[in-house]
């Protein structure tokens, strides 16, 4: 289970709280909860004056944890082998996350904040 916290007088604006962003990611959250592409909301109270929502957590590994994994700051540029393999799991990551977009944006939702390249290496938004 993931616990998320909006606390009360913390936001953009007063229109814009952070309380009333969780509460549209719980709308959001359960409009598209039969695609199967998000987490699906467990509950959500307040308490204290803040505002908590609890999801499932997804399986996998976080965007974080596979950085790890694919960096490559430290390899040297003698290591051609090395090179490649972490090359390859960035495609297949960048080519993963692109179909899920896909998906998502098929079925009509839509993340601003991310751009992805079609099959025309255009990039879209």
């Amino acid at each position: 289970m993931i616990i998320k916290e909006a606390r009360s007088y913390l936001g953009e604006s007063e229109r814009l709280t952070a309380i009333k962003l969780r509460k549209h990611e719980r709308e959001i959250l359960q409009k598209y909860a039969t695609t199967g592409l998000l987490p699906e909301v467990v509950d959500s109270f307040i308490e204290s004056e803040n505002y908590y929502l609890i999801t499932t957590r997804v399986k996998g590994k976080t965007l974080t944890e596979l950085k790890n994994h694919i960096y490559l700051g430290g390899v040297s540029l003698d290591q051609p082998v090395l090179i490649e393999k972490i090359k390859s799991q960035i495609v297949r990551i960048a080519q993963s996350l692109n179909h899920l977009f896909k998906v998502a944006h098929q079925h009509g939702l839509f993340l601003n904040d991310v751009s992805f390249l079609d099959c025309n290496n255009k990039v879209t938004t």
